[in-house]
C-alpha cells in the first residue's frame, strides 16, 4: 500500500500538489512552481533507485535520529492514489502528513496508509503524531479511524485569504503508543 517515492513519481506528486483541495488545506493560494517543487522533491528522493528500499518496513538509521523526512507514495492495485510524509524528530516521535488525490478521496486509502505508517512507527518504537487544521473534518475523521486521538495542543498557522490573512489552529493528533 505504501512504498518509498522514486524520482519517476514526481509528475504524480506535482499533480496532487496542484489540486484545489490540496492547495486549500495546505494553506496555499497558488499552485507550486514546478521547478521549485522539483528541487524540494530531489532533496528527499535519492537519485540512485538501488539505494532506497521500496518497503516501509526498512529502517532508515539516519531518519530515526531525527530531523529527516521520508516521502512515500500511497498505492492501490499498483496505481498511485496519494502521498505520505514521515518527518522524524529527535524525541522518539514521527509526524505524518498525507494527501490523497481528489479523484481517489473517500475510498479509505488515506486511512489504510496512516494505519500502515503508524504500525511501522510503532515497530521502531516511535509515537505517531499529526497536526490537522481545526476546520478539516475529513482529515480529522481519517486520523480518528486510523487510531489517533486529538489533543488540546495546537500550533497556529497564518493563511492568506484574499486581501486579509487568517489564523487557523492545527491540532495535534497522536497515537496511543508512546515509547
Amino acid at each position: 500500500m505504501i512504498r518509498k517515492a522514486r524520482r519517476e513519481d514526481f509528475d504524480f506528486f506535482y499533480s496532487i500538489k496542484c489540486e484545489d483541495d490540496n492547495l486549500y488545506w495546505c494553506g496555499y493560494r497558488e499552485r507550486p512552481v514546478r521547478e521549485n517543487l522539483l528541487a524540494f522533491w530531489n532533496k528527499y528522493i535519492p537519485n540512485d533507485k538501488e539505494s532506497t528500499p521500496d518497503a516501509i518496513d526498512e529502517t532508515c538509521g539516519d531518519c530515526l535520529r531525527g530531523g529527516m523526512r521520508e516521502i512515500y507514495i500511497v498505492e492501490e492495485e499498483n496505481r498511485a492514489v496519494g502521498y505520505l510524509y514521515i518527518d522524524y524528530s529527535e524525541d522518539a516521535q514521527a509526524e505524518l502528513s498525507i494527501g490523497i488525490s481528489n479523484a481517489e478521496s473517500g475510498n479509505g486509502y488515506g486511512t489504510k496508509a496512516v494505519k500502515e505508517a503508524a504500525a511501522y512507527l510503532h515497530t521502531v518504537k516511535l509515537s505517531t503524531t499529526a497536526y490537522i487544521r481545526e476546520d478539516n473534518d475529513k482529515s480529522q475523521a481519517l486520523f480518528k479511524r486510523a487510531g489517533l486521538v486529538r489533543t488540546d495542543e495546537y500550533r497556529e498557522m497564518m493563511l492568506p485569504c484574499g486581501e486579509n490573512q487568517k489564523v487557523v489552529k492545527l491540532y495535534r493528533w497522536e497515537s496511543e503508543y508512546r515509547p
